[in-house]
């Protein structure tokens, strides 16, 4: 069970920001997935061009922005506790 009480953290806008464009980018490439799925527009659109390359650089942006919070979130040390079930 964890305590009522919790540090303070200062948030870091650029972190929150790069986090909801990568959101934004996902919602908006999976949609036109599901339309292609769906038959509102041609198969295979999201496989090729400009489709193919957002994507990519949407999940790699997620990966990015996973190892930049690993490394915020255990700056001053690894801190084993954090990912401990109870």
């Amino acid at each position: 069970m964890m305590s009522g009480t919790h540090p303070v953290t200062r948030r870091l806008l650029f972190v929150d920001l790069a986090r909801t464009v990568a959101l934004c980018g996902m919602i908006v490439f999976h949609a036109v997935k599901d339309m292609e799925l769906f038959g509102v527009i041609a198969a295979g659109t999201t496989v090729t061009g400009a489709w193919s390359v957002l994507a990519r650089c949407i999940a790699a942006g997620f990966l990015f922005l996973s190892g930049i919070s690993l490394v915020l979130a255990h700056a001053r040390g690894f801190r084993a506790q954090a990912y401990r079930g109870d």
